[in-house]
């Protein structure tokens, strides 16, 4: 009874890793050009958002269809520029959150007390 419950599982098993094999295989479908325009559009959007650079209020009103994409001032921004900005931004933010050991000048944590470097008291709230 045993051997016959292993060779149903085997074969199971088999036929469930050989199954993509054996379906037809069929052409993926075309999208139209339209399509493919669109959902590209939706992904930029999507991407914006998430990227803080379009405000909800205005993805919502650039999905609603009331303002073209194209229209929106100031969006046909070479890459370098973008790069540069996002590493200006990047810098500020390292800046703003940097503490220093006022005693030996190394990095120390948002939550320190103390330097890690020399045991100095840092000042302020952590």
């Amino acid at each position: 009874m045993a051997a016959v419950l292993s060779v149903l599982v085997g074969l199971a098993a088999l036929a469930f890793i050989l199954w993509p094999f054996w379906r037809r295989s069929r052409p993926p479908m075309a999208a139209s050009p339209r399509d493919t325009a669109a959902d590209e559009e939706v992904r930029r959007l999507e991407f914006d958002l998430d990227s803080g650079i379009i405000s909800p209020e205005e993805y919502r009103e650039l999905m609603s269809g009331k303002r073209p994409p194209a229209a929106r001032p100031g969006r046909a921004r070479p890459a370098a520029d973008v790069d540069e900005e996002i590493e200006r931004q990047v810098r500020a933010l390292r800046k703003k959150r940097a503490r220093t050991c006022p005693r030996c000048g190394a990095r120390a944590g948002r939550t320190d007390r103390f330097c890690p470097a020399c045991g100095a008291k840092l000042g302020g709230e952590g």
